[in-house]
């Protein structure tokens, strides 16, 4: 679990407002079926507080890339608060041996469920974005995490390739 709290002052102009981020990210990993599949699951909570009116859009809490709502390109939602649920399950489907390296190739189903909102409230926490979808990782563990992982979001379907786990 990680939170941070951030303050931001402009101490070149007296005039500026500052302004709070705070973020709350908390992720678990719950091994089962007798240690051979992972179900992980991460809730991050991002907002900003304060005179928000003066905050650079770039500055605000964002969903939509490969590590939050995958059903969406990068900062695809932006506001002034993000909410974020991600369950993946990683079950590895085959093991090989190249160059004296053992590879694992996984399938990972998994869900984000997000919404960026200007506060909280019952009514923005209903309308959430809802993202299924499925990848394949390829690791040469300890070091390399190969990933492709294809989201389905309202906007149609969406591919990411990258090295890591998402999350």
């Amino acid at each position: 679990m990680n939170l941070s709290v951030e303050l931001n002052q402009n101490l070149q102009h007296s005039g500026a407002n500052p302004w709070v981020r705070t973020t709350l990210d908390a992720r678990h990993l719950l091994p089962h079926y007798d240690d051979q599949l992972v179900f992980v699951a991460r809730f991050l909570v991002d907002t900003v507080t304060g005179h928000t009116r003066g905050i650079p859009f770039y500055e605000r809490p964002t969903l939509g890339r490969e590590t939050t709502l995958r059903g969406f390109g990068q900062s695809r939602f932006i506001d002034d608060t993000a909410l974020l649920l991600n369950f993946d399950e990683r079950i590895p489907i085959k093991q090989l041996k190249a160059f004296d390296y053992l590879i694992d190739l996984e399938v990972a189903p998994f869900l984000d469920v997000g919404r960026v909102m200007s506060g909280f409230s019952t009514r923005d926490v209903q309308n959430l974005q809802v993202n299924p979808g499925i990848g394949l990782r390829i690791l040469a563990r300890p070091h390399v995490v190969g990933r492709l992982d294809v989201a389905y979001g309202r906007d149609g379907p969406n591919l990411f390739v990258g090295l890591d786990y998402p999350f």
